[in-house]
């Protein structure tokens, strides 16, 4: 917020001069996105505008506002990002063509393995930011990343005040979206945050009943300006949909005895 003090004008009328005085003018504007520095894109504090990395941060204003409740459907909202799923990986990215292993999934900056074994589609509210840099980022995070790089940050502690965050939403299919969120300052230069989330849906399919819970907490140390040290904890527990299309038989299977089902041409 900027202020800036303007010396009043005098005001001729019926009745003379106006009074003496100041005018008081307040402008509000939030931060230029590109002069955000993201953790994605090295160590070097670039701003993505100075970066020259293809880098896309998909903020948590910007997931409350548009209604993403998962982080795949978050990272999907970068360009060139599109996610699908399967029984035994259900949170696969696609940047850019390359997908499975050619893409890093990262979490607060820490690889923790192969995305096609450890990835899961979390709760947005647990998050800070989806961060998606495009292309070769071999040098930075290793692992043959071809086609790109997915950081999912979490919700950090604020050493200056106390924050309580809440979120609440119902739609259709009797789904449920709710979040609670607290940061508090324990000392001069400590602090700490726990964030607890939950999603659940009766789905558009009998018998397919998906929830997720979702709890995050972590300590901030900041003795000094140029030393942090935060320690976190994830923890996830989620049934995902059982559904994955209506399966085709040949009607040999069923003796040619089918009942409430769509026939195909072909048989």
């Amino acid at each position: 917020m900027r202020q800036r003090i303007l010396p009043r004008r005098p005001v001729k009328g019926g009745f003379g001069v106006g009074l003496r005085g100041h005018e008081h003018i307040k402008v509000k504007a939030r931060t230029d996105a590109l002069a955000r520095q993201s953790e994605i894109g090295g160590r070097l504090g670039l701003s993505l505008q100075h970066n020259p990395a293809t880098i896309d941060v998909v903020s948590h204003d910007l997931m409350a506002s548009r209604g993403y409740v998962k982080s795949t459907d978050a990272a999907a909202a970068a360009p060139g990002v599109t996610w699908g799923g399967a029984p035994g990986n259900p949170s696969q990215f696609v940047v850019r063509g390359f997908l499975s292993n050619q893409i890093n999934v990262l979490r607060d900056g820490i690889y923790l393995g192969p995305s096609t074994m450890v990835t899961r589609p979390f709760n947005s509210f647990n998050l800070d930011s989806m961060q998606v840099m495009q292309g070769p980022a071999s040098m930075l995070y290793g692992q043959g990343s071809i086609g790109g790089t997915i950081d999912m940050v979490t919700r950090k502690p604020d050493l200056t005040k106390r924050k309580i965050n809440l979120e609440a939403g119902y739609g259709s299919f009797n789904s449920v979206n709710a979040g609670i969120g607290v940061s508090s300052p324990i000392a001069k230069n400590l602090a700490a945050r726990i964030d607890f989330s939950r999603t659940s849906s009766d789905g558009y399919v009998e018998g397919a009943t998906p929830h997720s819970n979702d709890l995050t907490a972590s300590i901030l140390w900041a003795p000094s300006d140029k030393f942090r040290a935060r320690l976190g904890v994830d923890y996830l527990s989620d049934k995902l949909s059982t559904y994955y299309g209506a399966p085709l038989v040949p009607l040999s299977v069923t003796g040619h005895r089918v009942g409430d089902y769509c026939i195909a041409p072909m048989g």
